[in-house]
């Protein structure tokens, strides 16, 4: 059942062409990503030892950590297309001339290049965190959505490994950027070609720029809850930061392996990790926060605790597949909570702070393995690794707690019907779901004057079940039946009814109240422009 549930979530998914289109850029981004940063720390392995892994890993990711939370603005500023095309562009170029510079053993020019291809790389997510809320428009598509998407992710931290280790067995880290920025640069133009709404949005002053750029901040400051939240998904980024540096300490101390099976236990953590993706769809059914958390920490902590005894390949396999599981799920139940929660005007740039410390936790994760070495064997370090993860993750689940459990989940049927709509059915996911845990179903006995002519109009219904007729003056002029809507001329206009509309049956209406119909219309172009002509051509 719950395999057939997750190939329906995929399914959703691939009927849209923007989707598929960003998936394909996407799947080549993440291959990238993760291919390169193996190839730089083998790189600075072969330079330096452990310790310089640790130390580069550190330094590559302090301009993302400094950055991205201001450099995200560019997704809320900028149409999302263009803000991927210009990412993409971007990493392509870096990771071109980190190849030339590795040929060349330039060393520090190295891992200059290096921290802009990271910081670039840092970009897409918060972009791709705010994009795919547009890109959907149902509460479930908005989970299966993120977990195609985690997918994606995991199958680039499978593969990008494993090809990253072929090339570097055959060839040379150099040869990795270098296949790497054709990658992204082919990624570049396939969002070049995705058909996106690319709406208008107004430049601010000058002045306000910098204010602006700080709108992700002051939307954490008044949402403590969400504030959390972030803080949990850099356990994550901890997690990961840890076993960054164990592929590369367990494969050449443990299993005396070189850069093939380093490469071979980062692809078991991506595809643990995979397996993360596919129990977080279980979030479908049930709007769990909580639990989730609890149970993903736990995994990366059994898996450290695993890490911390591994003898040979086979389990050392087993122990980072354990970690990517609960890596991933933890990281993705938080993205999915972050979105639903988060206002959707500065959503980027909350994933832009998301992003940043999610950096910083890798960065303290790596440093921390090589801090730790300093004073404890490998083996006891990942024991103290994995007693902090959960202690981190369940200070945090209470603190959610403290503030509020998760919101209510809403009914289908009534998100069904609101997508059934022409004026909701533009709305992004998060929209809809906060409109339908806002409406009220109300029933009608026959006969019941539902809207009067020359009375305020304070709500817009949509028909459930029954039929009601249409008068103006008297004169019948339409009969409303299910799945029709009315109400929205008064609420748009802000004049009196222009009909009356009286209940011929017993009706069951979907009611929307009127600040939350102009707030979530007026907000959205194509949603406004819908109801615009809805309206232009019907009287109620």
């Amino acid at each position: 059942m719950a395999a057939a549930a997750t190939w329906r979530l995929i399914a959703r998914v691939a009927r849209s062409r923007e989707l598929r289109r960003v998936q394909l850029a996407y799947a080549g981004y993440s291959i990238s990503e993760y291919a390169t940063w193996l190839a730089m720390l083998f790189y600075a392995l072969a330079r330096g030892g452990a310790r310089e892994v640790g130390a580069v890993a550190f330094l590559q990711l302090v301009p993302s950590v400094l950055l991205t939370p201001f450099s995200s603005y560019a997704g809320d500023r900028f149409p999302p297309r263009r803000a991927l095309a210009v990412g993409y562009a971007v990493q392509s170029v870096a990771m071109a001339a980190t190849a030339a510079a590795m040929w060349a053993d330039l060393g520090v020019a190295v891992y200059v290049l290096g921290a802009v291809v990271a910081t670039a790389i840092s970009f897409i997510r918060p972009v791709m965190g705010s994009l795919l809320p547009q890109l959907t428009h149902s509460p479930t598509d908005l989970v299966a959505a993120n977990v195609v998407f985690g997918l994606i992710g995991q199958f680039g931290a499978v593969i990008g490994p494993l090809s990253a280790g072929v090339v570097l067995a055959l060839s040379s880290p150099a040869m990795v950027f270098a296949i790497a920025a054709g990658l992204t640069g082919c990624a570049c133009v396939v969002v070049l070609l995705t058909r996106v709404d690319d709406q208008a949005i107004d430049a601010p002053d000058s002045a306000a720029v910098l204010q602006r750029m700080l709108g992700g901040f002051g939307a954490l400051r008044r949402m403590p809850r969400v504030r959390v939240l972030v803080g949990v998904f850099a356990v994550a980024g901890l997690a990961n930061g840890v076993m960054d540096v164990a592929a590369v300490a367990v494969a050449a101390d443990v299993l005396d392996g070189g850069g093939g099976q380093s490469g071979a236990l980062a692809a078991a953590f991506g595809v643990g990790g995979m397996l993360g993706a596919l129990a977080v769809t279980m979030m479908v059914r049930r709007r769990e926060t909580e639990r989730p958390f609890l149970i993903s920490a736990g995994l990366i902590s059994v898996g450290l605790l695993g890490v911390s005894i591994v003898g040979a390949l086979a389990p050392a396999l087993v122990v980072f597949a354990v970690v990517g599981v609960g890596e991933c799920a933890l990281r993705v139940a938080s993205v999915v909570t972050i979105q639903r929660e988060a206002p959707s005007e500065v959503l980027c740039r909350v994933f832009g702070i998301v992003e940043g410390t999610q950096m910083a936790s890798i960065a303290v994760g790596s440093l921390a393995v090589t801090t730790l070495l300093s004073w404890l064997t490998f083996g006891q370090s990942m024991v103290v690794l994995a007693i902090a993860v959960l202690v981190l993750v369940s200070v945090g689940v209470a603190r959610m707690a403290r503030y509020g459990g998760a919101p209510a989940p809403v009914d289908d049927a009534i998100v069904d019907r609101l997508l059934q709509d022409r004026v909701f059915a533009p709305l992004p996911a998060p929209k809809i779901e906060r409109l339908a845990r806002a409406a009220v179903v109300r029933d009608v006995a026959d006969g019941t004057v539902v809207i009067e002519q020359g009375a305020a109009g304070d709500v817009y219904y949509l028909v459930l079940t029954g039929t009601l007729d249409v008068t103006i003056d008297g004169r019948l002029v339409a009969t409303e039946r299910a799945g029709d809507s009315f109400g929205e001329l008064a609420l748009l206009r802000d004049a009196p009814r222009s009909a009356t509309v009286v209940a011929t049956s017993p009706v069951r209406l979907l009611v929307v109240d009127r600040d939350d119909f102009l707030e979530t219309v007026t907000g959205h172009p194509r949603s406004l422009h819908a109801a615009t002509a809805v309206a232009d051509g019907y009287t109620a």
